[in-house]
């Protein structure tokens, strides 16, 4: 509970934001060890408008944030998924994860939603380092990003419009 206290307020503070609006006009429920078939370390259910985070989740919640936000702002008529994409369309990145998905059977890595949450991910990581901060509850170690399934340094840097304007909106 307290890293995902301190996890809230690292979001607020690095985006002028106050809790209530953090926690999507206070409808975000956050739930621990739960339900998340332990096939995922976290997961985002809309119906519920809850994250779980299953007991190896440590480092997935600013993914699952993304999932919330994304969420939250469509029912309030709002698709920044389509500002983020754009971005994400002028890089490898796509393409990467398409053919990933390639091999497996499921199109789970290429899905519109998981490439933003995965950008997300990676372009918070590397906010909190350029202010100086880190916290591993929010994001994982940069090292786990150079999986190609994550953009690159240079990719996610090229999204930093797309999820700035998305935090301006809330």
């Amino acid at each position: 509970l307290n890293a995902l206290y301190d996890s809230m307020h690292d979001i607020c503070d690095l985006f002028g934001m106050t809790p209530k609006e953090a926690t999507l006009d206070s409808t975000l429920s956050i739930e621990f060890g739960s339900s998340t078939n332990g096939k995922f370390l976290a997961a985002y259910y809309p119906s519920l408008t809850a994250i779980h985070i299953g007991p190896k989740g440590n480092g997935s919640f600013f993914h699952e944030y993304i999932h919330a936000l994304n969420d939250y702002l469509r029912r309030n008529r709002y698709d920044f998924a389509q500002d983020v994409m754009n971005e994400i369309k002028q890089t490898d990145f796509e393409d990467r994860s398409r053919r990933v998905c390639r091999r497996g059977k499921e199109n789970y890595w290429g899905d519109k939603e998981e490439l933003l949450a995965r950008a997300g991910e990676k372009w918070m990581m590397q906010f909190l380092q350029e202010n100086g901060m880190q916290n591993s509850f929010l994001t994982k170690d940069h090292d786990h990003y150079q999986s190609p399934l994550y953009p690159t340094d240079d990719e996610s840097k090229s999204f930093d419009p797309g999820f700035t304007k998305i935090f301006q909106q809330i």
